[in-house]
């Protein structure tokens, strides 16, 4: 299987899927990168919005 740019970004309190499950997913899809994100639960609130974005934008143009 060929790599594929993959990020996965996770709540590092998420309190109904562990980051590790995330860590597991990265860990499975060639080339992906994990990123845990402090203070973020199952929610994405607003504080991180900027960060998210800024990653996603990174990742976007490789």
């Amino acid at each position: 299987m060929d790599a594929v740019p993959t990020l996965v970004l996770h709540g590092a309190d998420g309190p109904l899927v562990k980051p590790s499950a995330g860590r597991a997913v990265a860990a499975r899809v060639p080339g992906a990168r994990f990123v845990e994100l402090p203070g973020v639960g199952h929610d994405l609130p607003e504080a991180v919005w900027q960060d998210v974005a800024r990653r996603v934008r990174r990742h976007a143009d490789g």
